[in-house]
């Protein structure tokens, strides 16, 4: 009997092709080039009702599309998303004078021009850009409106005042004591000195250890007691007791 003959080899079938319809793009957002520290634009005065506000406007336009957003200009209009006009009538810094922010955007004005959008009327505006990956960076917020004054605010500048943290409340605390201290107090040398510390970096083999109020005050009392004369002796004996 004669055997059939396979002219081929038969192929694999090939599994069905199936289209990955892309991710759309949504506001995503960066504080690296962040200042709350500028004339007009701090926030000391903002209570939390101000922060809550300006934290669900951020999620809400979060939740938008790009693409969508900027071509349709009935939902633009509505987040007065628009780019910033530098020529603007009394507008208090030009785009040059935002220097902390990386040359490679500030100067490049086609390709990263600014933008601002609203919080809401009250709470003013988020200001701008975004970058080669689709970020926005988020450059100053505008609780009064004075990047671009208007005649709702009769194109008037008004006063912020400067948010402070504990840290930098704390520091003033202190500079304000050592400013009041007499001439032949040594608080002042001391301070003088620990802030040239910081400004040129720790010397080699130095650490910054934060402890507790007991570990502080008994360590103080047993250099106070001749039972050691530095910090560094009660460590090594610590180690020496661990065996380490």
């Amino acid at each position: 009997m004669l055997k059939p003959v396979l002219d081929r080899t038969p192929t694999k079938s090939r599994l069905p092709v199936v289209d990955v319809a892309p991710v759309p793009r949504r506001f995503v957002f960066s504080f690296r080039y962040f200042r709350h520290d500028w004339e007009y634009f701090g926030l000391g005065s903002k209570d939390s009702g101000w922060f809550s506000a300006a934290l669900e406007k951020l999620m809400e336009i979060s939740t938008k599309e790009y693409d969508t957003l900027m071509s349709n200009p009935r939902e633009k209009g509505a987040w007065r998303l628009h780019e910033i006009n530098w020529d603007a009538k009394n507008i208090p810094y030009k785009r040059n004078d935002l220097n902390w922010i990386s040359s490679n955007y500030l100067h490049n004005t086609d390709e990263f021009p600014f933008f601002q959008f609203q919080i809401t009327k009250a709470h003013g505006r988020v200001i701008g850009f975004w970058d080669e990956t689709g970020v926005f960076n988020i450059v100053l917020l505008d609780p009064l409106h004075n990047m671009q004054p208007s005649a709702y605010t009769d194109y008037k500048l008004r006063d912020t005042s400067l948010a402070r943290s504990d840290y930098a409340a704390a520091i003033a605390s202190v500079e304000a004591a050592i400013s009041s201290c007499s001439d032949d107090c040594q608080c002042r040398a001391i301070y003088g000195d620990i802030q040239d510390a910081l400004a040129h970096g720790l010397p080699p083999h130095t650490m910054l250890v934060s402890m507790s109020d007991d570990i502080f005050d008994r360590s103080a009392k047993c250099i106070a007691d001749g039972l050691a004369q530095t910090l560094s002796d009660i460590i090594d004996t610590g180690l020496k007791d661990l065996q380490y």
